[in-house]
């Protein structure tokens, strides 16, 4: 801003996309350096009337991960999507699937039966949104101190630089 005057609408200039250009990471901890934000629009989604939660029991990693990416072609609600792999007493790994869907009452009607059919053969239970959350509540609880079953399972950083070698040096 100049004298009153605005010099520049962060819909023009910078890194293009479909929606123009976007001048927000100039401005992102600038504190003002690179003029002030007058205006901001912001695209929100109305709250979700219902929520499911599917959760599918796989044989292996790869009956999972092959599911999974089923279930990412369609147009479903998908709102969250997680392998989850643990290990049992006896040392056996136990990989399940869970895929949550969210959506209007008659939205759900369609989605809930099309994600059965893309989960087939898999062992599947559907929960409902009480159900969903005690689910999540318990699962992060008990992953919370245990280790990961897979080195890249960790988000830290110097995991993944120990993982690269000497290919991470260039990252740090």
């Amino acid at each position: 801003m100049t004298g009153g005057l605005v010099v520049d609408d962060s819909g023009a200039g910078f890194a293009e996309s479909p929606a123009g250009y976007d001048l927000a990471p100039l401005h992102w901890g600038s504190l003002g350096a690179f003029g002030l934000v007058t205006a901001v629009t912001l695209k929100l989604s109305p709250r979700l009337e219902r929520r499911r939660l599917l959760l599918a029991e796989a044989s292996g990693l790869e009956a999972a991960l092959e599911r999974a990416e089923a279930l990412l072609h369609p147009p479903l609600g998908l709102l969250a999507l997680r392998v989850m792999g643990a290990r049992e007493a006896d040392g056996q790994i136990r990989w399940r699937l869970a895929a949550q869907l969210g959506g209007a009452t008659e939205t759900l009607a369609a989605q809930v039966p099309l994600a059965r059919r893309l989960l087939a053969p898999l062992p599947l239970q559907v929960l409902e949104e009480q159900a969903a959350a005690d689910f999540w509540r318990a699962h992060f609880a008990a992953i919370k101190d245990s280790p990961p079953l897979h080195p890249l399972a960790r988000s830290d950083r110097r995991t993944m630089l120990e993982l690269l070698g000497g290919a991470g040096e260039a990252l740090q």
